[in-house]
């Protein structure tokens, strides 16, 4: 019994690699002495992404997409695909975290649940996640001075990225 209490303390008080902020539409990944965080679309008002520990149950480079019963070819093939060019799956069913065919999403509460980045961020990060990693998806009290400083980095990252035209 005292193994057990000890290991479900360690999962508590140890970060998981991987941090969505939900409140700083945020993903924070710290693998193999790299960090990187980048801006993220999350669920809106009517599809909220769910908060919680999950883990990573798969990865796809450029996937297809089902939804409403169609199938959506991989996003370099048909730029409708939602998923753009990379999907990692939540213990969450249906849900994971992926790229986007609206480059200008992240950072906003736009998506029906899942985690979404821009594509070149998604494929950043993709090679340092490994199926069984652990994901933190919360949302933080914070003060709305630091939210709004946030979305003005946010903006700037868009208006950059277009610019350099990387989407």
């Amino acid at each position: 019994m005292k193994k057990y209490i000890i290991f479900a303390s360690l999962i508590i008080f140890i970060l998981p690699p991987i941090i969505v902020d939900k409140s700083l539409h945020v993903i924070v990944v710290n693998k193999e002495n790299k960090n990187f965080v980048f801006p993220v679309a999350i669920g809106s008002a009517d599809t909220q992404t769910l908060e919680g520990v999950f883990l990573i149950t798969g990865k796809s480079k450029n996937p297809e997409w089902f939804i409403d019963g169609k199938v959506y070819p991989p996003y370099k093939d048909d730029p409708e695909n939602g998923l753009g060019t990379r999907w990692m799956a939540l213990s969450w069913r249906g849900y994971g975290i992926h790229g986007t065919n609206d480059p200008f999403s992240p950072g906003k509460s736009v998506s029906q649940g899942c985690v979404r980045l821009q594509n070149r961020d998604v494929e950043n990060i993709f090679e340092y996640i490994n199926v069984g990693d652990w994901v933190k998806i919360y949302s933080p009290e914070l003060p709305d001075d630091v939210k709004k400083s946030f979305s003005f980095l946010i903006n700037f990252y868009d208006i950059k990225s277009f610019i350099e035209g990387s989407r």
